[in-house]
């Protein structure tokens, strides 16, 4: 259903934000890297987007 909603409105940076979320939640950084970048690209005023983004970044570059 997420999915479809961005097919339907891919510029709707609430429903990149979640996406990111869920992406992050499963373990898969690189989806919730891209979709974070979109969110924040679409609503650069979203301050948790962009924590979200900053730390996602963080955590990968600190991985091995």
């Amino acid at each position: 259903a997420l999915r479809d909603a961005i097919r339907v409105m891919p510029t709707d940076p609430a429903d990149r934000d979640l996406l990111a979320s869920l992406y992050e939640q499963i373990g898969d950084r690189t989806a919730a890297i891209q979709h974070a970048q979109y969110s924040v690209e679409f609503d650069p005023s979203n301050s948790e987007a962009r924590k979200r983004l900053a730390a996602l970044k963080r955590d990968q570059r600190d991985r091995p």
